[in-house]
């Protein structure tokens, strides 16, 4: 048997490129997580918006069917503030095949010339 007079010694520890494996998983992953984090905030905004809208749709159809805003045949418009924001809205009123019901459209938009409304609700109420 042969023995060596250098024996090898045996070190504990990561070399170089364990650490720099272990680094770029570590920086993939926290920038996923920030990345979700993001998305997650701008969902939340857009949910808070549009729950809002649906509030102010419906009670603009609760104002007609309570006959506080007073209904014809064409389009209605007007603007609303809720949640420290200013809520532009537009109802069309239509005939429908029964003379007693009128089909109410109402729809919210955070801007003035609705192109991207962001909710829309139909109602139906007794003509009057």
């Amino acid at each position: 048997m042969i023995s060596h007079p250098h024996k090898l010694k045996h070190h504990s520890g990561f070399t170089l490129l364990e650490v720099l494996v272990a680094l770029l998983i570590v920086s993939v992953s926290l920038g996923l997580l920030i990345r979700v984090a993001g998305d997650s905030i701008h969902g939340t905004g857009n949910l808070r918006d549009s729950i809002i809208a649906q509030w102010i749709a419906e009670n603009k159809a609760s104002e007609i069917q309570l006959k506080i805003l007073p209904i014809s045949a064409g389009t209605l418009q007007g603007s609303t503030e809720m949640g420290k924001r200013t809520w532009y809205w537009r109802i069309a009123v239509a005939k429908t095949p029964d003379s007693y019901v009128t089909k109410v459209a109402v729809t919210v938009s955070k801007t003035r010339d609705h192109k991207s409304p962001v909710t829309q609700l139909v109602a139906f109420t007794l003509a009057y």
